[in-house]
């Protein structure tokens, strides 16, 4: 899959994420954080990741920036608040 290509990185983190190798997923997402900084879906899905590992601040930070790129980003605000209650 091309590194430069965001779209294709992100189905490769899904595809990553569906088959249960979290660690490749989370790498995947990590790789466009750093990268692409304007693209919602990458933070939110490393923040989903780091969620349910128990990194709770952290998956926080990625949730709201998400969120601040692409108010109403489906699925982010009822993350965030899951998490914010688990924090």
């Amino acid at each position: 899959v091309n590194p430069d290509y965001v779209q294709a990185q992100i189905a490769l983190g899904y595809c990553y994420k569906e088959i249960g190798n979290f660690d490749a997923a989370k790498a995947v997402f990590e790789r466009l954080v750093a990268k692409e900084a304007n693209h919602p879906e990458a933070f939110y899905q490393l923040g989903l990741l780091l969620g349910e590992e128990g990194d709770l601040d952290r998956s926080i930070v990625l949730i709201e920036k998400a969120l601040a790129l692409k108010p109403g980003l489906e699925g982010a605000e009822k993350a965030l608040e899951r998490f914010r209650k688990n924090r």
